[in-house]
């Protein structure tokens, strides 16, 4: 039978350690619309990013394909070029549609270097859906094709969306063995979308916050644990903390069906000052939370657009820690305007607030699609956006400086910042 394929790429230099939320979720989608596809998983089968040709070869030889679908952040745009080239080589005449944060992202000027047919801008799971419909049909064209990508709605709605992920479609228990060994733990959304408008943050769910039934959620989780024996959670939504009577319910719910599991979460410090849902957290397993403050300069924070109460940081975790829970933050240096001056301000607060190895310091990373990426480009300070998009890599490395700042004024204030602390 003839299929679609639809390809999670390797990420050069590191390996990911969550299964791909985005993706699962299109497959789970589609298997549930009884749509057959074949799932290459190259950051589970490759090592490096000179394996990946025979991987992909190999599929082409023994299956016949439909279309390729790649689920790609914009971060790897090197390896998903490669990607693309390679399957032109075995099949110059194959569709190519590429999604994620690069198809929602990437710039016009680099469309064609790309070389994939369609580039995809929302969520996938209705557009793939109304494509693999037109393929059978057999009024397939590219003009149609591109009807359908623009039609179709930007976002999935999770909410009305009850069945437990294909989680089976991936090596589970592969993934797990890593992310165990790695000191992590099992990543998994609740849903989608942010109200928060940071100038930095891409934010490919969209401002509408979408979240998961409750009951469907812990069913999820249930599900995990029984089948794979994961009890160890990372809720990694935007903001997995930006409904209170959401999570009253998912408290409830845990409690209902007493699911004993250990989990943290991601939010914003001003979603953390109502104690008495904390407490409830932590009764049912919250072990700890992750906080984007970014920077200990105000003048930084209006820059970012970062609307946190700073002044109250020291107070809230203070009552995180009475509870025993573990704190994580996360600091970015380098946004435009930055100055000797605001980096000493987030030293500064790093001595006054975080304990020490319980934070991350990021370069700042302009990111296409974003309000910085904009600024940089008006600037000037990114010219050339094929050359700077070719060399993007994550946060963790330094990509460009933005700053008037020499790049070991920024190297040396990441260092002294990660050496401090309480």
């Amino acid at each position: 039978m003839i299929k679609p394929l639809f390809i999670n790429p390797i990420h050069q230099g590191e390996k990911v350690s969550f299964v791909p939320h985005g993706l699962l979720s299109i497959l789970s989608y589609l298997n549930d619309r009884d749509i057959p596809f074949e799932l290459l998983d190259l950051d589970l089968l490759c090592d490096d990013v000179d394996q990946i040709q025979d991987a992909i070869c190999q599929v082409f030889e023994k299956k016949d394909i439909l279309f390729t679908g790649i689920s790609a952040l914009i971060t790897n745009y090197h390896v998903i070029r490669k990607i693309v080239r390679i399957i032109r080589e075995i099949d110059e005449d194959q569709i190519i549609m590429v999604g994620g944060s690069l198809g929602a992202t990437l710039p016009a000027s680099l469309h064609c270097d790309l070389g994939a047919d369609f580039l995809i801008d929302r969520d996938g799971e209705y557009v793939l859906e109304q494509i693999f419909n037109l393929f059978i049909s057999k009024s397939i064209n590219k003009l149609n094709i591109q009807r359908i990508i623009k039609s179709a709605p930007l976002y999935f709605d999770v909410s009305n969306y009850n069945n437990i992920p294909l989680y089976n479609i991936f090596d589970i228990e592969v993934y797990y063995k890593y992310i165990r060994n790695s000191g992590k733990r099992f990543s998994v959304i609740s849903g989608r979308g942010c109200p928060m408008g940071c100038n930095f943050c891409f934010k490919m769910a969209g401002s509408k916050v979408r979240k998961k039934k409750v009951s469907a959620f812990v069913n999820e989780l249930s599900y995990l644990k029984k089948t794979f024996g994961i009890d160890r959670f990372s809720f990694d939504d935007d903001n997995f903390a930006i409904n209170p009577k959401w999570i009253s319910e998912f408290l409830g719910e845990l409690e209902k069906n007493k699911l004993v599991i250990e989990w943290r979460f991601q939010t914003s410090l001003q979603l953390l000052n109502d104690i008495e849902i904390i407490k409830g957290m932590k009764k049912c397993g919250m072990v700890g939370v992750s906080i984007g403050i970014e920077s200990g300069s105000k003048h930084m924070l209006e820059k970012l657009n970062k609307k946190i109460p700073l002044d109250n940081a020291n107070n809230i975790f203070a009552q995180l820690r009475n509870l025993d829970l573990a704190i994580s933050c996360s600091f970015i240096i380098g946004y435009p305007g930055e100055n000797e001056d605001y980096l000493d301000e987030t030293l500064k607060f790093i001595n006054q607030t975080c304990e020490k190895n319980t934070f991350q310091v990021f370069y700042y990373t302009p990111y296409p699609g974003t309000v910085g990426y904009e600024e940089c480009k008006q600037k000037r300070i990114i010219s050339d956006e094929k050359s700077y998009i070719l060399n993007l890599r994550n946060q963790n490395a330094f990509s460009i400086n933005c700053t008037d700042l020499k790049i070991e004024t920024l190297k040396h204030s990441k260092k002294m910042m990660l050496s401090s602390g309480i």
